[in-house]
């Protein structure tokens, strides 16, 4: 079973807000994401610095400081929200660098390297401004390619 962890979902719905608030341009606390949308605050900023360090978002000091988007969000993936806040997708524990006793004569590796490739890859083609074109029937973020 695939399942998102909390933290990727909480990290989606703040930068689905961010993609919201890009519009008028100005930083977005945590806090405010946090209680507009139920999430713990403490939890969120941990978040928030894992999608900063992803290069998602930057960050704004100050009395009016907070975060905001650092690309546009038609170049924000799925898949780059969740690895940087949980790591790459992967279904199966054995990858490239896999050292298990199994390795020489493992028959599954391969083609769960398949299936995982086909499962992930909409992860990459699927990007913020998409979900808020399927949320409101149309695209309501600004592409700036």
């Amino acid at each position: 079973m695939i399942l998102l962890s909390k933290r990727a979902e909480y990290g989606l719905m703040a930068l689905l807000h961010l993609a919201g608030a890009a519009v008028r341009g100005k930083p977005v606390s945590s806090a405010s994401i946090a209680a507009r949308h139920r999430i713990p605050a403490a939890l969120l900023g941990k978040v928030m610095q894992e999608l900063a360090r992803g290069g998602l978002v930057e960050s704004a000091a100050g009395v009016a400081g907070g975060y905001r988007l650092r690309q546009a969000p038609a170049r924000v993936t799925l898949g780059s929200v969740i690895a940087a806040v949980d790591g790459p997708i992967r279904l199966a524990g054995c990858a490239d660098g896999c050292a298990c006793d199994q390795r020489k004569t493992c028959n599954v590796r391969a083609p769960l390297a398949r299936v995982s490739g086909a499962v992930t890859a909409p992860f990459e083609q699927i990007t913020l401004a998409d979900l808020g074109a399927r949320n409101h029937g149309q695209s309501k973020f600004k592409a700036r390619r």
